[in-house]
């Protein structure tokens, strides 16, 4: 009975993972603005993660758009379309915040986050040597 129940808390732990972390963040209320990253995390032990991500951009309306990295004020790149689809390498040790925005208006329209997952081990962790562990 015990067994089960582990097994079934799995599943919903790993369902609900999945949820939180679909890769799309949608700006407010009904809009149909998105922007999505795929992969939209990844995983390292130390250093950092270097992995190609796909920005793929669906917006309500053609217009003139960049995308920016949250914190800096340079475009990462722009575009003229209501679609937008397109490969970076990114180089990251934390989580990373994308948004696009309008350039007339300069309104963000939608966001996203790239996350960075630092895993550790229990062997990763160092250990005190002791006297009597020599023999």
């Amino acid at each position: 009975m015990i067994n089960l129940y582990k097994q079934n808390s799995i599943y919903l732990l790993l369902i609900a993972s999945l949820l939180i972390y679909s890769g799309i963040v949608k700006t407010q209320g009904e809009s149909k603005n998105e922007i999505s990253l795929t992969p939209f995390r990844c995983f390292i032990t130390e250093g950092y993660c270097q992995i190609e991500v796909e920005f793929s951009i669906k917006l309500t309306v053609k217009g003139e758009y960049c995308v920016y990295q949250q914190g800096f004020d340079e475009q990462i790149y722009c575009f003229q379309k209501a679609e937008d689809k397109r490969k970076l390498v990114i180089l990251a040790n934390e989580n990373i915040r994308f948004y696009v925005q309008d350039m007339k208006n300069q309104s963000k329209l939608s966001e996203a986050e790239f996350y960075v997952m630092v895993y550790k081990s229990e062997n990763q962790k160092k250990r005190r040597r002791r006297a009597w562990e020599i023999f």
